[in-house]
């Protein structure tokens, strides 16, 4: 599933139909083991209703359910998907200062680059809600100029 799960956000960040060489990053994380029961529920808190988190949830759902998991309202394993945009030219730093990470850095425009680049990001967390733990952490990141 982990595997599975690491493709297919570099397939959805890929066909987003950009020109010229694209970056992707990948970073996968599995926490813990995954329950026996293969049934999931979507979380669909959402501060603002956007289409395409929505699409982007269906196409995490699917490819669940192609691997054999089950959509289910009140199952165990919550799977909440998230997108993120923001200006490529600054970098996002976390923690305090004797512990400081940088979560994303500042890209560089290229020679002769007609717009700024934006780094859009797609996140998939797993939660076993029974015994309240992270089960999988994944995301994935490019840089677009238009």
């Amino acid at each position: 599933m982990i595997k599975s799960l690491s493709w297919i956000l570099a397939g959805s960040i890929a066909v987003s139909g950009c020109s010229g060489p694209i970056q992707t990053r990948v970073q996968t994380h599995q926490v813990i083991a995954s329950p026996a029961e293969k049934q999931f529920t979507i979380s669909s808190l959402d501060a603002v209703a956007n289409q395409d988190l929505a699409l982007a949830r269906d196409v995490v759902a699917k490819s669940l359910s192609a691997k054999g998991y089950q959509l289910t309202p009140n199952a165990s394993i919550l799977v909440h998907v998230g997108l993120s945009d923001r200006l490529a030219n600054f970098s996002i730093n976390a923690g305090d200062k004797t512990a400081e990470e940088t979560i994303a850095i500042a890209k560089k425009a290229k020679p002769l680059q007609s717009c700024q680049d934006r780094e859009h990001r797609l996140t998939v967390n797993l939660f076993d809600q029974a015994r309240g733990s992270k089960l999988y952490s994944g995301n994935a990141s490019e840089y677009h100029c238009k």
